[in-house]
């Protein structure tokens, strides 16, 4: 995980280029997730045995601050996710298409889910592409919606229902 936050080609997509992760950093954000001790459940995503990646899920209603300030309203069945393939020499390879496909039949069919949403920065062609491979439609831009690289940055909040995930 340190690797892929620290590298220029991952980071400008995850936390943004400018924002160093030491391994102290990333045990603070995300050693909790792993404990329990945060409503987000995070996942490695592997390739033949080789972690390649990181997916993590939680519900919307968990984390009001952001269901909030995309705007929103209360719904105990609408899950989120975030995703990143950490290793760019597997980029354009279906293998983040592969990896929410299957973590959205799992929140469909074991968590329940009516929705998932989730909000990529409008620039990031390849990672909506993908989204949209899985079955996510955009449903608007949101302003200023992903603080990334030090500055807030336009987002597409993007949403796919069970009768519409591929």
């Amino acid at each position: 995980m340190a690797v892929w936050l620290n590298d220029e080609q991952v980071s400008v997509f995850w936390h943004g280029r400018d924002e160093a992760f030491p391994m102290e950093r990333i045990l603070e954000k995300y050693g909790p997730r792993t404990r329990g001790e945060a409503p987000t459940t995070p996942c490695f995503i592997t390739l033949d045995d080789r972690p390649i990646g990181y997916i993590q899920f939680y519900r919307t209603d968990d984390w009001s601050d952001w269901r909030d300030q995309i705007g929103l309203d209360p719904r105990p069945d609408r899950w989120a996710l975030d995703i990143v393939i950490g290793e760019p020499d597997l980029w354009n390879r279906g293998l983040g298409t592969r990896a929410v496909t299957a973590l959205l039949r799992y929140l469909f069919t074991e968590k329940g889910a009516g929705e998932v949403v989730l909000s990529p920065v409008a620039g990031n062609t390849r990672a909506i592409r993908s989204y949209e491979k899985a079955g996510f439609r955009k449903v608007r831009l949101i302003p200023n919606g992903e603080f990334l690289g030090g500055e807030w940055r336009h987002a597409w909040l993007m949403s796919v229902r069970p009768d519409r995930a591929d």
